[in-house]
């Protein structure tokens, strides 16, 4: 029988079974198609698109816990990694009977998919989660949101950087390296690019955790990363990280900005200043004439008081 343990995916859930149970109806509406969607390619000889079908149909096993399945997946990814494609013939009707039992494995699972779901009290924070699977897509958005984020999803590198540039858009986002329609890598150096950018805190997804993967994806503008299937307290401390880092940022913006209107107030009281040589009144730039005393009230935060000094006490005040 096919090895299936739901300890982890319930685990990595925090013991949410109703999430649990979306998790894994989301995998099992998804599979059969990505595994029709792999012997169709491997049909048509195109082997980097059954590379990316092993890929994807391997990660998303590993979300769930069916190991066997995640292996041949692995295994037919290997293959056409290193050049042996025609192998991957043998492992094809493997794959097809052990993601049939998986689907069996699913449907005998008894849990509950309802039930109250307590979210705990976090940042509400917007975050987008880019992952082009379902079950993946499920897991990060139950994460999420049981810590108070307000999660957005999209599951292709074009609705990615749409999200991203759109009014209102999120402040931090979790990418995937790969996705259907481009890389990860990409979406960091074309939204990094564009004119104007506002700031977005970037966690690379990926199935890759070798230094050199790593520095690829930094240079890219990636702000961190996380290796996939990821440890749900380490993602969301990875996160936290990056919300406080927005706020920083946000606070220095609007330091930035009080501080260049405080600069643009004080300029306005430089410069010559038209005043009246009798009754030193100013003349504004409406062509009005004001007391010195109120045009400087109104141009700087001063406020005056009143009194005498000594020359004036002696001439209007004589003994």
């Amino acid at each position: 029988m096919t090895d299936f343990d739901l300890t982890p995916l319930l685990d990595r859930l925090m013991g949410d079974a109703g999430m649990a149970a979306e998790v894994l109806a989301a995998f099992a509406a998804d599979l059969p198609g990505q595994v029709a969607a792999l012997e169709e390619n491997f049909k048509k000889g195109d082997a980097e698109a059954v590379r990316r079908s092993g890929h994807r149909i391997s990660g998303s096993a590993a979300n769930v816990g069916a190991d066997s399945l995640r292996d041949i997946a692995g295994e037919i990814e290997d293959a056409c990694s290193a050049g042996g494609f025609s192998s991957v013939a043998a492992l094809l009707p493997r794959l097809a009977a052990e993601a049939e039992q998986t689907l069996r494995r699913i449907g005998a699972h008894n849990i509950a998919a309802s039930g109250a779901r307590a979210r705990a009290a976090g940042e509400k924070m917007r975050v987008l989660a880019v992952e082009d699977d379902p079950a993946s897509r499920r897991i990060l958005g139950g994460v999420l949101s049981k810590r108070g984020y307000e999660t957005l999803t999209a599951d292709t590198a074009a609705a990615a950087l749409a999200a991203m540039q759109a009014a209102g858009g999120p402040d931090l986002v979790i990418l995937d390296r790969m996705l259907p329609d481009g890389d990860g890598l990409d979406v960091c150096r074309k939204y990094r690019a564009l004119p104007g950018a506002g700031m977005k805190y970037i966690i690379l997804l990926t199935g890759k955790g070798a230094k050199q993967d790593v520095v690829d994806g930094l240079a890219a503008g990636a702000n961190d990363y996380i290796v996939k299937p990821f440890d749900s307290e380490e993602l969301l401390a990875r996160v936290q990280v990056g919300a406080r880092f927005i706020e920083l940022h946000k606070a220095l913006e609007a330091k930035i900005a009080e501080l260049s209107a405080a600069l643009l107030h004080v300029k306005r009281l430089q410069g010559l200043l038209p005043i009246c040589m009798h009754c030193h009144k100013i003349r504004t730039d409406k062509a009005s004439w004001e007391r010195i005393e109120s045009y400087i009230s109104a141009h700087a935060e001063v406020r005056f008081s009143h009194g005498i000094c000594p020359d004036c006490e002696k001439k209007y005040y004589p003994e």
